[in-house]
């Protein structure tokens, strides 16, 4: 018997045995993985330049943001888990919002659609304005009312601008 020929066509892993190169799956079929929101952030971190401390944190940080992106501990906890102060928490925590994607690490609607609006280079623009001052209105569907609200906002805002 051929012993190499049929090693060559022995797929170990799952106990089957490919003939030639055209049953046998692809390479990157093997290999593929799905990737998670965690393990993307993760990767984001490792490529930051940070300090032991702040890569300590910034890991425990994305051990706290659930799988919709959201930051769900306080400065306070993540601090007293690395033994640091709520300041330098607060300085990695900056640094994860600026990950991809775009308004993750936040702690709620309005915060992460605004990173989203500043990520498209559309700070201090309307859009920006009606988040922030209408954001209210328009998750209780008052659409009315946060139009003629964001009108004389944008009026305002107009005005300001041209002066």
């Amino acid at each position: 018997m051929d012993w190499e020929s049929y090693l060559d066509g022995y797929n170990y892993s799952a106990g089957e045995q490919y003939y030639d190169d055209e049953e046998r799956p692809s390479f990157e079929n093997l290999l593929t993985k799905k990737s998670t929101l965690f393990d993307h952030l993760i990767w984001q971190l490792s490529l930051t330049r940070l300090s032991d401390e702040e890569m300590q944190i910034g890991t425990e940080i994305l051990g706290n943001i659930d799988e919709d992106g959201y930051f769900r501990a306080s400065l306070a906890e993540v601090a007293t888990v690395c033994g640091t102060n709520e300041s330098a928490v607060e300085t990695v925590l900056r640094r994860v919002q600026e990950f991809d994607p775009p308004g993750v690490a936040v702690c709620d609607l309005g915060e992460c659609l605004l990173l989203q609006v500043k990520a498209l280079g559309i700070g201090g623009s309307l859009v920006e304005s009606l988040l922030t001052h209408h954001l209210k209105d328009l998750e209780a569907r008052k659409y009315k009312q946060a139009a003629r609200l964001w009108e004389l906002t944008s009026m305002t805002y107009l005005r300001q601008r041209e002066s």
